[in-house]
């Protein structure tokens, strides 16, 4: 499963990279911004029509069929009593909030409080899912090795850190190559904490769990820059660095709280952790 979430995590970075481009040059031809809308929906229809064939032949396997009498409202249950799954619902809920967040309200906050020049705030923004696609190449494997509570903890650390540095730099540049690290750091964090839940539960609840935690950090996703654009109202864009440094910390104390995993072998060293 591990490689499977980070190759369809890597995929969606990827076109949030590209996203931030498409908006700048419709902007830059006079074509009003919310025309991009247009691209995702034709995608969702393309996707919506292909996958009635890709999945015409699928059948549930035996375990997970209703005559195995493990019914989804049963298996959900049994979910909810797992207090790792709640460990993961809480992180993942702080990591798209953190990603989700900062991606809508980078461009307001570069613009307002950072005065940076019109039509480059896409640019940074495109660079930090840069940097958020290209951790989750490089970063994977290592922080896996590591194991999964230091390496995420300290990831998270430096996340926190590096959303100090914005807080402080006015440079252009000296922003783009923070977002960019920012993105770098962040990027494993999403997928490692579906892996780390996966890890913990029986393989019977795997399944549940995992849908349960990304329809979570989907919600996160929208709620969080929801609510800071609340707050934002009241007391102004500046806080964003700040209220995501808070957050980073939050999921890296979250992190530490994860217990051992049961299932891991003696031999696996940190892996277990």
């Amino acid at each position: 499963m591990f490689p499977r979430i980070y190759a369809n995590v890597l995929f969606d970075q990827i076109g949030s990279m590209i996203a931030p481009f498409i908006v700048g040059a419709l902007t830059q031809n006079g074509t009003p911004w919310n025309e991009y809308y247009w691209f995702p929906f034709a995608l969702s229809v393309t996707i919506t029509f292909f996958q009635f064939f890709i999945f015409a032949s699928y059948e549930l396997p035996l375990e997970e069929s209703p005559q195995a009498g493990n019914s989804a409202s049963g298996r959900l249950k049994l979910s909810l009593k797992l207090p790792v799954a709640w460990l993961g619902f809480g992180m993942i809920i702080l990591a798209f909030a953190i990603q989700d967040t900062l991606s809508n309200w980078l461009s307001e906050y570069l613009l307002q409080v950072k005065d940076t020049p019109d039509g480059t705030s896409q640019y940074e923004l495109a660079g930090f899912w840069a940097g958020v696609a290209t951790g989750r190449v490089l970063l994977a494997i290592p922080s896996h090795k590591i194991g999964e509570k230091p390496s995420n903890s300290t990831l998270l650390v430096l996340v926190a850190a590096l959303f100090g540095v914005l807080w402080r730099t006015t440079s252009v540049p000296g922003n783009a190559v923070t977002l960019a690290f920012t993105g770098f750091f962040l990027g494993p964090i999403t997928p490692n904490i579906i892996s780390l839940v996966a890890a913990r539960v029986p393989p019977s609840l795997k399944n549940s769990i995992v849908s349960i935690t990304i329809g979570l950090g989907l919600i996160g996703s929208g709620v969080g820059p929801l609510i800071f654009g609340e707050v934002a109202g009241i007391v102004g864009v500046q806080i964003l660095p700040g209220t995501m440094l808070v957050l980073a910390c939050f999921c890296a104390l979250m992190f530490l709280l994860v217990p051992r995993n049961p299932r891991a072998s003696p031999t696996e060293g940190p892996d277990a952790a």
